[in-house]
């Protein structure tokens, strides 16, 4: 006995593949706003047909796509409605079959779970359908954060907008059940090298954006042709070679305290490598405790007062006219072989 509703469903997925390959290779460039969170920079994207506008954080340390979806088992508050599979024409569940399964780890990948059968409506006209329920099995996820912070759900494609261009058959995750300080968030966009991230299924190679500290200022994240520095004074590193493709690193030569260099080496210290990891979704700088021990130390002796608590601490006081000072942040740092763009 055929199975029309699999053999239709089957078929909208080849085509939406397709018609999203098709689309990428032609869009050359695109941008969105980029604004300063709570603790983290936040990066404007629509989902959906019609399209529902958010912010999520700009990742650079991740890959996948997310956000919260009704129903909702366990889901933080955010500022925008919940995503709602069930107001879209163009979503769509991803089957275990795709072979974008393989772009989860082991630990992200949950299992494959039955749901059940249901109808399915193609518009000839427009090539697109809605799947009002897949029949088979479904790709679930589990994504979890350096700061045990999680969200796991299904994988399903989208329409995805970013600033005015509209890209068909985005991968991103479905949150069900979430946990975590995500700020004015409503999910994340992993902005990493891997299969999953929006840089890889843009296809656009490339992107660039501004971090700045002033929350009354919006700067655009440039993807492909519009992510090129021009007539900037800024200086520029290469990226260093790493075996996992996911993650950005750079070498970095030496950290500025003051009028102290503390020169970053592979000895004798024990280093076995200068990389230094690129993350956009974490707020803090962390160095492993050889160097960091350096940097306090380059405080300690430049600041000339007494320390409060033990400086064997993460954190690092001092004690100024019986009053507790506690702002302290690294004044400068150097990156390997940096040289003006613009000469």
């Amino acid at each position: 006995m055929v199975d029309y509703v699999c053999d239709a469903a089957l078929s909208l997925q080849r085509l939406s593949m397709f018609r999203s390959v098709i689309y990428n290779t032609s869009m050359k460039s695109a941008m969105t706003p980029l604004k300063v969170g709570s603790s983290s920079y936040l990066m404007q994207l629509s989902i959906g047909t019609p399209a529902l506008t958010f912010w999520a954080i700009a990742d650079t340390g991740s890959d996948l796509i997310w956000t919260q979806c009704l129903p909702c088992i366990k889901c933080f508050s955010q500022p925008s409605p919940y995503f709602d599979p069930s107001k879209t024409s163009t979503y769509q569940k991803l089957a275990c079959s795709s072979n974008l399964c393989g772009a989860l780890r082991e630990d992200q990948r949950a299992n494959c779970v039955p749901i059940t059968s249901g109808t399915f409506a193609l518009n000839l006209n427009t090539g697109t359908g809605v799947l009002i329920v897949d029949s088979g099995t479904t790709l679930t996820f589990l994504e979890q954060y350096a700061d045990d912070d999680y969200t796991s759900g299904y994988l399903a494609t989208e329409t995805i907008k970013i600033g005015n261009t509209a890209v068909p058959g985005i991968t991103f995750g479905c949150g069900t059940k979430n946990s975590g300080d995500y700020g004015k968030s409503s999910g994340i966009v992993g902005l990493g090298g891997g299969k999953l991230s929006l840089i890889s299924q843009l296809g656009l190679g490339k992107f660039s954006y501004c971090l700045q500290s002033d929350t009354r200022k919006i700067n655009p994240i440039l993807f492909g042709s519009l992510a090129t520095l021009k007539g900037l004074k800024e200086q520029s590193t290469p990226l260093a070679r790493n075996t996992d493709y996911s993650l950005y690193y750079v070498n970095l030569r030496g950290i500025t305290v003051g009028t102290q260099y503390i020169p970053v080496q592979k000895s004798p210290i024990g280093l076995k490598n200068k990389k230094m990891l690129i993350d956009s979704g974490t707020t803090y700088a962390y160095l492993i405790t050889p160097i960091l021990a350096q940097v306090k130390r380059a405080f300690i002796d430049q600041v000339k007062l007494p320390v409060f608590g033990q400086q064997e601490s993460v954190k690092l006081a001092f004690l100024r006219a019986g009053k507790l000072r506690q702002n302290l942040s690294f004044i400068g740092y150097d990156l390997s072989e940096a040289i003006d763009i613009c000469n």
